[in-house]
């Protein structure tokens, strides 16, 4: 945990040496833009009974219509913290873990939620990420909200001696009723990676890749297309990773050259172009999807965390500013500076724009739901 601040304060110190200047297309400054907090969520809220980990990160659920920012700890090991939007109304979800796990002593379930991965208010269905109690299998359990009932659970990963298994939130797929998951899991000198379908009646496997570099960041999804994108991370002067672009119907894997360390990534709304920033170079990439190749390039500097769309402007959230870039030209609309938003904000490496256009500024501890205006 110290290691990961240690590396966190290092590259929000390096954002702040190394910042570019914003231009616009005309070559003069960017423009100041204006911005309106709409909500501060915090989860120092919630640090007596109980208390909560800000983990794994912020992530959408139900359409878009919900955030997931948080899970229960030491008193609540069964809750989930959840941001209802656009609303901004907080709701605590208890699962019936305990209740599964007393159920089910056959499968050693740990009644700790580690993850809420998909969650369907319309289908009346989510899905948790539970352990045993060895820490070897990792399952995904069906919740059944009308019922308030876990009705089952599929092993999705397993853990060897000399292997370790990582499972990450991708999302669900209502008109095919499964809830998707990356799975890593190291190998020797390499890893083993698949993404997994996990339906009513069982999980299955929709696509293997192999990856020479671990892809802990991620993954993305983009429902509307039905894909995913998965990229390896690797500081290795030299080294160049690679990123996945995983089709979820037919289990597709096209792989395509990205910038060293992809902290943030997103699609185009029209599914032919998708952006990743680079921290180690701070350079922003748009990349054709249907090639890979890496259409468009620009230096910006900013330690860049979060991407997405604030009506049709790419948008930028780095430690230093919030960019609103043009699309096509990738040229400077306008930007605002992050510690104008949050003043004790250093590094806001777990942020995520949401489908309306507002920008969750995350600083560790609290979310600033703030509309930067163009």
């Amino acid at each position: 945990m110290r290691r990961w601040l240690v590396l966190s304060m290092a590259l929000a110190s390096a954002a702040w040496a190394d910042d570019v200047q914003p231009k616009g297309a005309s070559g003069a400054q960017a423009r100041q833009l204006q911005f309106k907090v709409k909500k501060i969520v915090s989860l120092e809220a919630h640090t007596e009974k109980p208390s909560f980990y800000g983990d794994p990160r912020p992530h959408l659920l139900d359409r878009g219509r919900a955030l997931y920012y948080g899970r229960g700890a030491f008193y609540g090991p069964g809750l989930v913290y959840v941001v209802e939007l656009p609303k901004l109304e907080e709701h605590l979800l208890e699962a019936p873990t305990a209740e599964f796990s007393q159920q089910h002593p056959e499968l050693l379930v740990k009644p700790v939620v580690e993850d809420m991965p998909c969650l369907d208010r319309t289908d009346g269905r989510a899905a948790l990420v539970l352990k045993d109690l060895k820490e070897q299998k990792t399952y995904v359990a069906w919740w059944d909200l009308a019922q308030n009932a876990l009705t089952s659970a599929f092993v999705v990963g397993e853990k060897g001696k000399a292997n370790w298994v990582g499972v990450s939130a991708i999302g669900y797929l209502p008109e095919r009723g499964e809830c998707f998951v990356h799975v890593e899991k190291s190998v020797g000198a390499g890893f083993d990676d698949a993404v997994v379908a996990v339906g009513k009646d069982g999980a299955r496997t929709v696509a293997t890749f192999h990856p020479k570099f671990i892809t802990s960041h991620g993954p993305w999804f983009d429902p509307v297309h039905q894909r995913a994108a998965i990229v390896e991370i690797v500081e290795v002067p030299g080294a160049q990773p690679t990123g996945y672009l995983v089709d979820l119907a037919n289990g597709g894997v096209r792989p395509f050259p990205i910038p060293q360390l992809v902290y943030g990534f997103t699609f185009d709304p029209d599914g032919r172009t998708l952006y990743a920033y680079g921290v180690k170079a701070g350079e922003l990439w748009a990349i054709d999807a249907a090639t890979g190749a890496a259409a468009r390039r620009i230096r910006m500097g900013d330690v860049g965390h979060a991407l997405g769309w604030i009506d049709d402007a790419l948008t930028v959230v780095g430690n230093v500013r919030i960019h609103l870039l043009d699309k096509r030209t990738l040229g400077h609309r306008g930007a605002v500076g992050t510690r104008r938003i949050a003043p004790e904000a250093v590094n806001v490496e777990n942020s995520i724009v949401l489908p309306d256009g507002t920008v969750a500024l995350d600083t560790f501890y609290k979310l600033y739901m703030t509309r930067v205006e163009q």
